[in-house]
């Protein structure tokens, strides 16, 4: 189940801002293809599997599989990237 958007992130010098309930992830990513408007989107959920499953089910492309990830210090992660309907990056990122 989806829980709303967890970061947005923008291609430009590194740094995650907190607008309140998402946070806005700028990156440094120079040689990067862009794809999108938008480096990538992504959105909490409780169920990172699931909703890769639900990806899947709909025929959309799977960019990266589910994965645990720690983010530093005691911040385990699960997430996954799918590709989105204008060529942009959606990401589904799980808090353990």
């Amino acid at each position: 189940m989806m829980r709303g958007v967890h970061h947005i992130s923008l291609r430009a010098p590194g740094a995650m801002l907190d607008l309140g309930n998402t946070l806005l992830e700028v990156t440094a990513n120079g040689g990067e293809e862009q794809r999108g408007l938008f480096a990538h989107i992504a959105f909490a959920t409780d169920d990172v599997d699931g909703m890769i499953a639900r990806v899947r089910a709909a025929g959309c492309p799977v960019l990266v599989e589910p994965g645990d990830r720690n983010l530093g210090g005691d911040y385990p992660i699960r997430i996954a990237f799918c590709a989105g309907p204008v060529g942009e990056e959606l990401e589904f990122f799980q808090e353990r």
